[in-house]
């Protein structure tokens, strides 16, 4: 089938013309946009091409419509009919459409600009809002619109008015977590956002750099430890009054002790005292005075305090070393006071013998303000100057200022150590139980 040599336009087939027609249109609409990127990438020399083509084109259609039966255009000659030519300039300019989006791309994937910028704002996971002072928005991310839309219920028009919304000046549909400067939000579904505005220049002109974050994770992890925390002070408070239960049933322990053995002694010594009085030749008369002025001793300072085991055991060694102690008030119950007492005690002793060649150490004890006072004197000389304080009283001082407590060293007229040490029932609450070295 050979084709005639002259093919007008008008005798093309309908379909073929309603064909060109749409690519047609489809190609100007292409440049077009090729041109909107151009303009937008500032590229001159390509928007002047990506123009004169389209151009062409349209010319070259209008001259078709103007003079259907002009086949000057597309006149064949051979084989080649006029469709060839109009094909070939479709061809021609739809290549020409695709390698010029192709470098739009190219050039876009390498080159900053204002739609990159756009582009990488919105997909930033933090919430931007840049505003001038009157609240007009100059830059905003998806972010930031949905979550005013959350928070006010309306889209981000005015950033001064979504601003008063979160620090509390204006209504707010979401859930304040803190307001001020620095507001936080919890949004309906479930999300917590921290938000934060800065003050900033652009182009000598003041405007606002509104952000949110997402500390969601923080929040829920703050939750946890603040009810990690409840649960640790309601164990902390069963462990102190565990404690005091402990302390109350060691005193009584203690004090039962020291009552059995106190009366397992006095039977001792009564059964002793009645094979003397049936046979006094049995029995050793001086070390039976001697027990009988080691058991009156203790019993001079009858009372709570001299039944327990550390107080016993101190005027016992005492008594054995030739000193009597004589307490007047009631001594500490519990520790440290009760330890330093006993340690006072002990030292005392020692140096009513070593340095006053005394035989008598007086204690003088009173509670007062929440605090134990103890004063301990002797009946020996004074020193002659004043006291230097060695291993026993310097240690004794350290363990004393270790428990908070003080210590008052008096050489003249007379030997008088003072020590206050806090009560550890009452300091105990108010300083959180905090554990101190007391020896």
């Amino acid at each position: 089938m050979t084709l005639p040599q002259n093919i007008l336009y008008e005798n093309f087939p309908f379909s073929a013309r309603i064909l060109l027609l749409g690519w047609t249109i489809f190609l100007l609409g292409a440049f077009i946009y090729a041109g909107v990127r151009l303009l937008e990438q500032k590229r001159s020399a390509a928007l002047l091409a990506a123009a004169f083509l389209p151009g062409i084109y349209g010319l070259l259609q209008r001259m078709l419509e103007w003079n259907p039966e002009n086949a000057l255009l597309f006149y064949g000659t051979g084989s080649s009919p006029a469709a060839a030519a109009v094909l070939s300039v479709i061809l021609f300019c739809t290549a020409v459409f695709f390698l010029l989006h192709r470098n739009i791309r190219s050039w876009a994937r390498t080159h900053v600009t204002s739609m990159s910028v756009k582009e990488g704002v919105d997909t930033l996971p933090a919430g931007i809002c840049c505003s001038f002072a009157d609240g007009f928005p100059k830059l905003t991310n998806k972010k930031m619109e949905a979550i005013c839309m959350e928070v006010t219920g309306a889209p981000l028009y005015d950033a001064e008015r979504f601003y008063g919304a979160l620090t509390g000046e204006g209504p707010c549909v979401a859930e304040r977590i803190r307001t001020g400067p620095e507001p936080v939000l919890r949004l309906k579904n479930g999300s917590v956002y921290s938000f934060r505005r800065e003050k900033r220049m652009l182009q000598d002109t003041p405007c606002f750099e509104l952000l949110a974050v997402d500390v969601t994770e923080e929040y829920l992890v703050r939750e946890e430890l603040k009810e990690k925390k409840e649960r640790a002070d309601a164990v902390r408070r069963r462990l102190k009054e565990l404690n005091r239960s402990i302390t109350a049933m060691t005193v009584e322990k203690e004090t039962l002790e020291a009552k059995t053995r106190l009366h397992d002694e006095w039977g001792r010594l009564l059964l002793t005292a009645r094979r003397w009085y049936y046979a006094p030749d049995s029995v050793d008369t001086g070390a039976l005075l001697s027990e009988w002025r080691r058991v009156i001793g203790i019993m001079k300072n009858e009372g709570p305090n001299a039944m327990r085991l550390e107080y016993v055991d101190a005027v016992r060694s005492a008594f054995l070393m030739g000193v009597d102690v004589a307490v007047e008030g009631i001594l500490p119950e519990t520790s440290p006071a009760k330890d330093l007492a006993v340690l006072a005690v002990n030292i005392c002793v020692t140096n009513t013998l070593r340095h006053a060649e005394g035989r008598r150490l007086s204690v003088k004890s009173r509670k007062e303000d929440g605090s134990w006072h103890l004063v301990f004197r002797n009946d020996g000389k004074a020193p002659e100057g004043p006291v230097e304080e060695g291993g026993g009283l310097g240690g004794l001082r350290q363990k004393t200022e270790a428990c908070g407590g003080s210590m008052i060293i008096t050489s003249a007229p007379e030997f008088v150590l003072e020590i206050t040490v806090p009560d550890k029932k009452n300091e105990g609450d108010a300083a959180d139980d905090k554990r101190t070295d007391c020896g």
